[in-house]
């Protein structure tokens, strides 16, 4: 074990890299009592919750193992923490607390793109429901000047494609009416009856966006 004011040293140039001058100021900015900073000067990283440890990283602009390595070193290095069956004794539990603050943050982030790819839909779902008609449209009549337009729409497909969004059916498509998946504009139609796609329905994996809007033949 080194002297602990081995450790203080550490710490006062990692805070002093990213403009921290006190354990005040740092225990502020990172939400981390002073008391638990004084243990990490003493050398006593292992009584202290990697939840925390996340914390200080962010802060001082650091990896967990860079921390671990710095403030621990007769832990296991970042390749034997993830990969091997042995953990110092002093340490047991630091593999496992890493690991499920890693899946924790992996979960946070496919939250946030989930809300992020909604959020987005919903801005966008006048323009998703009506472009596909006005391509088929434009193709029709390769001398309208919004032909030129084709190219910029079809990089928004590709967007979809990568959000895993499908399109329910395609603009002049006839096809068996089924309520589930198509909305009527206008009309009677019962389940099975032909009718004609108007405007292109979404879902994305198993769930339904938008239904295809129809009208019978």
């Amino acid at each position: 074990m080194k002297n602990p004011s081995t450790y203080s040293n550490y710490l006062q140039e990692l805070m002093a890299k990213v403009g921290i001058f006190s354990l005040s100021e740092l225990s502020k900015l990172s939400g981390i009592s002073e008391w638990q900073l004084w243990r990490l000067e003493a050398g006593l990283l292992p009584r202290i919750e990697v939840q925390l440890l996340l914390k200080l990283s962010q802060i001082l602009q650091i990896s967990v193992i860079e921390i671990i390595e710095k403030f621990y070193p007769e832990s296991l290095l970042k390749d034997e923490i993830l990969k091997s069956n042995y953990i110092s004794d002093q340490s047991p539990n630091i593999k496992q607390e890493y690991l499920n603050i890693q899946q924790q943050l992996e979960n946070q982030k496919e939250i946030l793109e989930n809300q992020f790819q909604q959020q987005t839909l919903q801005i966008l779902e006048s323009y998703l429901i009506q472009f596909p008609t006005v391509i088929a449209t434009i193709e029709k009549k390769p001398d309208l000047p919004a032909k030129n337009l084709i190219p910029v729409i079809k990089q928004i497909e590709k967007l979809l494609e990568k959000w895993n969004i499908q399109a329910i059916e395609s603009v002049g498509d006839q096809v068996n009416y089924n309520p589930q998946i198509h909305q009527l504009m206008e009309g009677k139609a019962e389940i099975g009856d032909q009718v004609k796609v108007r405007y292109v329905g979404y879902i994305q994996g198993e769930k339904l966006l938008y239904r295809a809007k129809v009208s019978p033949i």
